[in-house]
């Protein structure tokens, strides 16, 4: 059984066109916007945020740490 450290961590590196397409999506802040497109290039299952307001616009699902600790929880019972 994996514990939930190894499960969630990953380091995304982002690409030029990531930050090009960041600048030029309707996501308001750069820094989310980059979060958002790294994630969809990386194939990322979701996105874990303390603010799920600003993931609005995210095709990949985004959950709090609370929600992805409890979904973890019950998919490792």
């Amino acid at each position: 059984r994996d514990s939930i450290y190894s499960t969630v961590y990953k380091i995304i590196p982002t690409t030029a066109d990531a930050a090009i397409e960041s600048l030029y999506n309707d996501v308001k802040d750069f820094e989310d916007s980059l979060q958002i497109v790294a994630a969809e290039e990386a194939m990322c299952d979701v996105i874990i945020t303390f603010n799920k307001r600003d993931f609005e616009l995210s095709k990949v699902p985004v959950f709090t740490p609370e929600q992805m600790c409890e979904i973890w929880r019950r998919e490792n019972r």
